[in-house]
């Protein structure tokens, strides 16, 4: 996707791994807010392997084994969303997006999502489950 607004008036810069942030700035993780190491390694590494990704995805489901992945990787959680009349919406500012389940969901919809999120190793998950979208930034 190319740089929207939100992007280019607060001077973001794209990093190798595909996020955005703040130019020049320490892209540590000091968001303490986690689910925990051992269920956001296991999130990050099924999502990374997963063949579909998608809003709908089986393949994510199939790999639910306690709250944290449920929370994840359920196909639930845009459910939200579906029963809302969208049409018309062209950009998406979605502040703390997590590990982009519903920022997938506004993406595969054919909006422009600039998805935020404080946490940079879910941000980095988010990434992963968005790779094959081009209307989504992950910062």
């Amino acid at each position: 996707m190319t740089a929207s607004r939100l992007i280019t008036e607060n001077k973001l810069e794209q990093a190798t791994s595909g996020l955005w942030h703040l130019l020049g700035a320490d892209v540590q993780d000091d968001f303490t807010y986690s689910d925990g190491d051992d269920e956001e390694s296991y999130v990050k590494k099924i999502i990374a392997n997963a063949a579909d990704t998608s809003s709908t995805s089986a393949e994510l489901e199939s790999h639910i084994h306690d709250w944290p992945s449920e929370y994840h990787l359920t196909t639930k959680r845009a459910h939200l969303l579906r029963a809302l009349d969208l049409s018309g919406l062209e950009n998406v500012l979605e502040l703390g997006c997590g590990c982009g389940a519903i920022s997938r969901y506004l993406a595969e919809q054919g909006m422009n999502v600039d998805a935020i999120e404080g946490s940079f190793r879910r941000a980095g998950i988010a990434h992963s489950r968005c790779r094959d979208l081009d209307n989504i930034n992950i910062v």
